[in-house]
């Protein structure tokens, strides 16, 4: 896969345009319900939960563009898309749906999952990142009205057609109906396969989300000031989980769900149970400073509501006697849209009431950051090999100078962004030039070969800008 970043290009443009112009409501179950009993008719789909992605076919030029501005082409599901398009005579399209990792039996892999992996593909995973496409956007330049109910199902119908048989687009299930039909895809959907929810199409461009939740029961570590009108009362909850060693593990900060009242009752608490936080080798929660956090005495448990989460490494937490200690780096997560939903008095701060595996799918989460964890400590014995290999090249004096400066330009470009994939494209660079140094083997061929699979940017461009060969690279 080929991706770079461009955050002014036409498609991602056009995408924020649309994600704006949408104006989609949350609403509860029931209260779909209530409004489905008014309505005549209404078409309803499964929500699924990726990245959106824009897609873009021009003559033979097809490409995703994301909200983030981040640019995707020669994957595998683009090539088959390319090739059904084609055989339908379509030479431009752009369709509106959500990029999505699929496990090794086919099946779409939950948002933090499909997030690791489309982010950075291994040759493999590559294989595994299927489109879903739930909106036709334009054809053959003219854009599509899809607040009419008929024409968004005409190019829907066309769409499921073009794609029959390509595994790897797979259109939004969607139906015909009102509250049956509701009935019947939010029990299969949302309760018995515990997905994210649905959408529903009305008339008029009317869009609706109706989505699930999930739950914890957490601990109140520290609180944060509000601002405006809350600026004398308390902003947000930090949260978290306990393990069995009663290390805490922050999951995230709670800032809505809140009566003015109960805001005020957990804003009195902090004032009268400020905790003290031990400065050496002190770490904050992600996102945070130490200037924003009120820690207090971990007494409060409360119950929070949220709509998806993230995998992520986090400072662990340990407290005695009045006072905080950063003890690790921790395996947790990292709550999407958490909201309060009710004191939990009958739990206590305890690693069972407050247990890990509260968290969906725990053990998997924790496997893939340990993994993660090692790639990173390989990625940093290749950046010291890295290191090694610039200050033998400055001392060389068997390979010219000026190829030297360009590889070095070029280093210091890759090291900018250290992903996984860039790490082992650096591993490679520097296993393929000590061969080339020990064979003498041509160093401007090695670096065209680099710039082709790694940068798709001319040197001389990168020369120009804030590279500079004699300055100091700091990994």
């Amino acid at each position: 896969m080929r991706q770079w970043i461009d955050k002014k290009n036409n498609l991602t443009k056009k995408l924020r345009e649309w994600k704006k112009e949408q104006k989609i409501k949350s609403l509860t179950p029931d209260e779909m319900r209530e409004l489905l009993e008014e309505e005549q008719t209404a078409i309803i789909e499964y929500k699924m939960d990726g990245e959106l992605a824009f897609f873009h076919k021009s003559g033979e030029t097809v490409r995703f563009a994301s909200l983030q501005g981040r640019i995707r082409e020669e994957l595998p599901v683009l090539e088959a898309m390319y090739n059904a398009l084609d055989k339908h005579k379509i030479d431009k399209i752009q369709i509106i749906g959500e990029l999505i990792g699929l496990d090794e039996n086919g099946e779409p892999l939950r948002f933090n999952e499909t997030i690791s992996i489309i982010r950075d593909p291994t040759e493999d995973e590559e294989k595994r990142i299927a489109f879903y496409p739930f909106e036709v956007y334009s054809v053959e330049g003219e854009k599509i009205d899809n607040t009419k109910l008929d024409e968004y199902e005409k190019w829907m119908d066309r769409i499921d057609e073009i794609f029959e048989d390509i595994d790897l687009v797979r259109p939004v299930y969607r139906k015909r109906g009102l509250i049956k039909t509701f009935n019947q895809m939010w029990s299969k959907w949302a309760e018995k396969e515990k997905q994210e929810g649905l959408i529903i199409r009305l008339e008029g461009g009317r869009i609706y989300k109706v989505k699930t939740s999930f739950n914890f029961d957490a601990a109140i570590i520290f609180v944060t000031r509000g601002t405006k009108r809350l600026s004398n009362t308390m902003g947000a909850a930090g949260v978290a989980l306990m393990d069995e060693d009663k290390i805490f593990h922050y999951i995230g900060l709670v800032g809505t769900g809140w009566t003015d009242e109960f805001r005020d009752e957990v804003w009195e608490f902090a004032q009268k149970n400020k905790a003290e936080v031990r400065e050496e080798g002190w770490r904050n929660p992600p996102r945070t400073t130490s200037k924003d956090i009120i820690w207090v005495k971990p007494e409060i448990v409360i119950e929070v509501k949220w709509k998806d989460i993230l995998e992520h490494w986090v400072p662990g937490y340990s407290y005695s006697r009045g006072v905080w200690s950063f003890t690790k780096e921790v395996p947790s997560v990292i709550m999407r849209e958490p909201r309060f939903v009710r004191f939990r008095d009958d739990k206590t701060v305890n690693p069972s009431d407050l247990r890990l595996e509260q968290i969906p799918d725990w053990a998997k989460i924790v496997r893939r950051l340990e993994k993660e964890k090692r790639e990173e400590i390989k990625g940093d014995k290749i950046k010291e090999a890295a290191c090694n290999l610039i200050s033998y090249e400055k001392d060389s004096t068997k390979i010219d100078p000026v190829l030297v400066k360009k590889f070095l330009i070029l280093l210091q470009f890759l090291m900018k962004e250290p992903t996984l994939r860039v790490l082992r494209k650096l591993n490679q660079i520097i296993t393929t030039l000590e061969f080339g140094l020990a064979n003498k083997i041509n160093l401007d061929g090695i670096i065209k070969i680099i710039q082709r699979e790694v940068l798709y940017e001319n040197i001389d461009t990168l020369s120009k800008k804030d590279y500079r060969a004699d300055s100091k690279i700091t990994l």
